[in-house]
């Protein structure tokens, strides 16, 4: 009677046969019906890697000897497997949630990171105050639907405001808020904060409006340098 590491063994050896027999079975197929068998090629391998590495003590004499006397073990555990593929979906899916949910915080820390030191920072944090009083009263709707945002933080006026057409948009929206009669009423009974509203005149339609203009200018010193070189 062999001892469980020895059943082991033997079932390793056996798969790991069945696994080279089945490769070098693919070495005379076309190439179109080895693309077809790369999938359980791959799996197969995996297999034969998951038994030799797994613990085999978890297995019981009755459990090896039914899995050495198959025909073909490889091709059973194969079959197993891929009948419970949508378990193992579920068990990926979930990974990869994990993941994604992993790599969005580091995005966004990394997003923090970078507003912490920038030059305009409060300028957007002047902005993001003043919309999120204004979004109570339905202002920033176009905004949230334009940039597919549920709520209005300060990440996100970062984004927006580092965007391509970004501050000309931003300029354009507190210019309306400027001279909506709406929000005027509002502030004037007290509904609004007073220095969300005295900003957009004061401090943010001014200064998007300078940067507005200095990248114009920009622009246009481009393209007279352009211009140039391409004489």
């Amino acid at each position: 009677m062999y001892s469980k590491k020895e059943f082991c063994n033997k079932v390793y050896e056996k798969i790991r046969k069945e696994y080279q027999e089945y490769k070098n079975n693919l070495i005379n197929k076309s190439i179109e019906e080895v693309i077809n068998h790369c999938y359980e090629l791959t799996m197969k391998r995996e297999l034969v890697d998951i038994f030799n590495s797994f613990d085999t003590t978890k297995y019981n004499i009755i459990e090896l000897s039914a899995l050495y006397n198959q025909k073909n073990t490889l091709d059973y555990l194969y079959k197993s497997f891929y009948e419970s593929e949508g378990q193992l979906n579920n068990f990926i899916e979930d990974n990869i949630e994990i993941g994604i949910v992993d790599l969005a915080t580091d995005y966004v820390n990394s997003i923090k990171l970078k507003l912490e030191t920038d030059s305009n920072r409060e300028l957007i944090q002047m902005i993001t105050n003043a919309l999120n009083d204004f979004d109570n009263y339905d202002f920033c709707n176009n905004l949230k639907n334009r940039y597919e945002i549920e709520e209005i933080y300060e990440i996100d006026i970062y984004e927006i405001f580092n965007s391509k057409g970004g501050k000309q948009y931003l300029y354009d929206l507190f210019l309306d808020l400027k001279e909506s009669e709406q929000l005027q009423y509002l502030n004037e009974i007290c509904v609004v904060d007073p220095i969300d509203v005295n900003n957009i005149k004061e401090k943010i339609l001014p200064q998007l409006e300078e940067m507005l203009k200095e990248e114009k200018k920009n622009i246009q010193i481009n393209k007279k340098k352009e211009t140039i070189d391409s004489r």
